[in-house]
Formats: structure tokens, sequence, C-alpha cells
């Protein structure tokens, strides 16, 4: 595994056996699992942050 004494580890149960990893290997592999639920909000926020009926509050907000 290539461990080495200053490496985090996560140690998980995976269908009833235990796998231990390198956190940083772990991170990577969640990231690109949950890369789409980014995307998708991105998107619908984007949506919501561009609507122009919200302009309006620019003219109170101004100092």
């Amino acid at each position: 595994m290539g461990l080495k004494k200053e490496d985090n580890v996560v140690l998980m149960l995976r269908d009833g056996n235990l796998v231990l990893q390198k956190s940083d290997k772990v991170a990577k592999k969640l990231e690109k699992e949950f890369e789409h639920i980014q995307i998708m909000s991105e998107s619908s926020l984007k949506k919501i942050w561009s609507n122009k009926k919200d302009d309006i509050w620019n003219e109170y907000l101004k100092e």
C-alpha cells in the first residue's frame, strides 16, 4: 500500500469487509463521485442569482 508513518488512513466497512485506504485517495474518489452535484448546484444557483426581478434591491442597498 505504500503507507508511511505520517499518512492518514480511512478504515471502512464494505460488503462485510474492513477496507483500509489512504485518506487522500478516498477524498479524490468522493470528489469525483459528487462532481455532478456541484455542477447541478452551480447551474441552479446561477438561475436564482441572475434573476432580474431581484435587481430592484440594488437601489436600496446603495451606500
